[in-house]
């Protein structure tokens, strides 16, 4: 049996009020996804300072 870990995740619209930059929008124009890829570099300076 595969051992299942833990997925953490952020809440598009909660993100979204921070920065929506970091944010992808569906068709009707409503925050969808976190696009992690954006958020790494903000998050490592964050940490560093």
């Amino acid at each position: 049996m595969k051992k299942q870990r833990k997925q953490y995740g952020l809440i598009a619209e909660e993100v979204e009020n921070i920065n929506p930059v970091f944010v992808t929008y569906n068709k009707q124009g409503e925050a969808e996804t976190v696009t992690m890829s954006e958020l790494v570099s903000p998050m490592i300076k964050a940490l560093q300072e």
